[in-house]
């Protein structure tokens, strides 16, 4: 049976009054303003040799692409690694870590088929996720490249090349915000692609070469559920899935804002101090959920670099690039500011809606 949610989980989201550490006060400069950390820096390089991993998935919302993923030492790869083999652990005991994948979606993978999480599952995933990331620093960098298909400007109308040049495009601009790790050794990892997706991957890969010290790329098969590099591509399946929503919403917003209409009662019926009134029991998941919201993109977008300058180059860069009619190279700075808009604004918040632009 999945791990079952209690009040004092919830509670952990919603600190007293006389519950904050002086820790908490120091660093609350970076969630109340917007660009903090990594904010209109001149590019310092990486050091010539050090040893990086970038972990790469996709996703097609709304036929849209985006492509994101994450830069992390070795150091800090094994961290994820152990991040995400503990949150499998506690969230399906049931389960040996090594046996299933952790998806944002919910269809977490089990024996190469596709499992569908019942209605009180997903709250449970996206708390313990979260809780998990509050006790680690953002000991990475994330980057992605967001490209408006119905906006893009191809170069061709024959419907397979416009497929290739669609995701070479998308790769190329992600290979395009590393140029502070230039002299860093990079090894690519990715999830299972193919055809035109992998022929653009492989393209643009080519072509990054000139630039950048690209030692291995290796993709990982669907059914390896264990391992360092399966670690880290469910890390990211989780946090694109999160940040994509937010940047591209599907059907009537974030799918994150309700966590699938979980229901009341069963959390209600379920706790083990049973002595908490019903309205209450309501007013204190509904504030969680919006303190667990609030987390996850907070650490998301810390882990976004933006307005960052190098010597010779006349336009400022970030992590995260958007592909529309024209090309925006500091979009994480956009996606810094309505993360930071969303997440203190709660009454007037705004998913980003970038098909929109």
């Amino acid at each position: 049976m999945p791990y079952q949610l209690t009040e004092n989980d919830f509670a952990y989201f919603i600190p007293r009054h006389d519950q904050i550490l002086q820790e908490d006060f120091v660093s609350l400069y970076q969630t109340i303003y917007p660009g903090a950390k990594g904010s209109g820096l001149v590019g310092e390089y990486t050091p010539k040799g050090t040893e990086l991993i970038l972990a790469l998935d996709e996703r097609e919302p709304n036929k849209n692409i985006f492509i994101g993923g994450i830069l992390v030492d070795i150091k800090s790869a094994n961290t994820i690694h152990k991040l995400v083999t503990s949150v499998k652990e506690v969230f399906r005991p049931e389960i040996a870590s090594n046996e299933w994948m952790i998806k944002g979606s919910g269809e977490w993978v089990k024996e190469n088929e596709k499992q569908k999480e019942t209605d009180f599952e997903p709250l449970t995933r996206w708390l313990l996720w979260t809780k998990a990331l509050k006790s680690i620093n953002p000991c990475y960098s994330f980057h992605s490249a967001t490209l408006i298909s119905k906006k893009y400007p191809f170069s061709s109308s024959n419907k397979r090349a416009k497929n290739i040049e669609k995701y070479e495009a998308a790769f190329d601009a992600v290979f395009e915000s590393l140029k502070a790790h230039k002299y860093a050794n990079i090894s690519i990892i990715i999830d299972n692609v193919s055809g035109s997706e992998k022929k653009a991957f492989y393209n643009s890969i080519e072509k990054s070469k000139s630039e950048y010290n690209i030692n291995n790329v290796t993709i990982v098969e669907k059914d390896e559920f264990d391992g360092l590099e399966s670690s880290i591509l469910q890390f990211v399946d989780m946090q694109i899935y999160a940040l994509s929503r937010f940047i591209l919403p599907t059907g009537s917003g974030n799918i994150l804002v309700d966590f699938e209409k979980y229901p009341l009662e069963y959390l209600t019926n379920n706790y083990r101090n049973g002595s908490i009134e019903k309205r209450d029991c309501h007013m204190q998941i509904a504030s969680a959920k919006f303190h667990l919201i609030k987390d996850l993109y907070h650490n998301l977008r810390f882990s976004i670099k933006k307005n960052l300058v190098f010597k010779n180059i006349d336009r400022s860069y970030s992590s995260c690039s958007l592909l529309s009619r024209e090309t925006n190279r500091n979009y994480g700075r956009n996606i810094d500011e309505l993360i930071h808009s969303f997440c203190c604004n709660p009454q007037q918040a705004e998913l980003m809606r970038t098909e929109e632009w």
